[in-house]
């Protein structure tokens, strides 16, 4: 479905009243208190901002209006820092004007072309991946810091075995498994790089010339491993691309993967967490007592079928168990990025026709 127009008065309508105020003041501070007739809602987020595409004349923004935090997670105060830092080096959109007391916050606004449309196929989308990560890692001045990922993710997995999904003693092989990760790759403060925390496919534009990467809610300095990890998860989707992606990243020759396992591992269970908060939104009747899982392509029969409908929250916890599934090995997880935007958000990673 494609979102149409609305009358400026009925979107800001629509949201809470401290939001509207200063949403109407961005406008106002941009283009003008006159020049904005219509807000066109985007959708596909993941991070429950309302966000718009504003038209006034010859230029087109966006309009973010952040939504309400969840309860595994606080706001992080380095958000609009790190966007504007990105911006600066190319890597993100403009920023034109932000309230951080509001949470709102106008960008330049990216025409958005599908990711198969871009030219080369997935091994050079997933090369140019790599390049914009090095170029995120090593801008100046660096994203301030905030928590130790391994403790934030290890703080997850609480929250998610306290919640009631599953049944008592079920995730302690999750535990032990983490714990064990932690010890084989121990976390060094010294390494710490600009990080995005969230580079999927959700996360990259591409206008037809260059990628960009937006969203930084999440954004902080963070192992020089976890955004690299995610994002052979989302763009690799089998050792060429891998190679691509790692070669790009280092501007060498890649490092052994094996040397990925663990972090790559640890982004498996954040994530797996992350759904979790999603599907809990519809609990369910007791405890799931059953960690089986499908495979990528099994789930991708189900949905054809009809026995998964995407979007939803069973849709969400049966991806969640299949994180989970991946955390607890080493292996390849080629394709779980596609299912995961499709299982969780109802949406096309745009990677398809590649």
């Amino acid at each position: 479905m494609i979102p149409k127009p609305l009358p400026l008065e009925e979107a800001l309508a629509a949201l809470p009243d401290p939001s509207s105020l200063a949403a109407r003041d961005a406008l106002a501070a941009v283009c003008g208190p006159l020049d904005v007739q219509t807000l066109t809602p985007v959708l596909g987020g993941a991070s429950g901002a309302s966000i718009f595409r504003v038209a006034t004349g010859s230029e087109r923004y966006l309009l973010r209006v952040e939504g309400a935090v969840g309860p595994m997670f606080r706001r992080n105060p380095h958000r609009f820092r790190a966007e504007h830092v990105a911006a600066e080096a190319g890597i993100a959109p403009r920023v034109h004007h932000v309230n951080a007391a509001a949470g709102v916050m106008v960008t330049q606004f990216i025409d958005r072309r599908p990711l198969a449309s871009f030219p080369g196929g997935r091994v050079a989308l997933a090369g140019a991946v790599g390049e914009l990560l090095r170029r995120l890692q090593t801008m100046s001045p660096a994203i301030p810091e905030l928590v130790e990922y391994p403790d934030f993710v290890s703080g997850m997995l609480g929250h998610v075995r306290a919640s009631g999904l599953f049944a008592p003693g079920l995730l302690d092989r999750h535990v032990e498994r983490l714990s064990e990760l932690r010890a084989r790759a121990p976390w060094d403060p010294n390494t710490l790089v600009s990080s995005h925390n969230d580079v999927t496919a959700r996360n990259i534009l591409f206008d037809g010339e260059r990628l960009w990467l937006i969203d930084w809610e999440g954004a902080y300095r963070n192992g020089p491993r976890v955004d690299l990890s995610i994002a052979l998860d989302s763009f690799a989707s089998g050792p060429e691309q891998e190679s691509a992606l790692l070669s790009a990243w280092s501007g060498e020759s890649p490092p052994a993967p094996e040397r990925l396992d663990a972090m790559r591992a640890i982004t498996r269970l954040y994530y797996a967490c992350f759904v979790f908060t999603l599907s809990g939104a519809d609990p369910p009747s007791s405890p799931d007592a059953d960690l089986a899982a499908p495979s990528a392509p099994e789930f991708v029969d189900l949905v054809r079928a009809g026995l998964v409908c995407p979007g939803t929250p069973r849709s969400a916890h049966l991806v969640g168990k299949m994180l989970l599934a991946a955390f607890l090995n080493d292996e390849p997880a080629f394709g779980l990025a596609d299912v995961m935007a499709a299982g969780v958000f109802g949406a096309d990673t745009g990677l398809d026709g590649l």
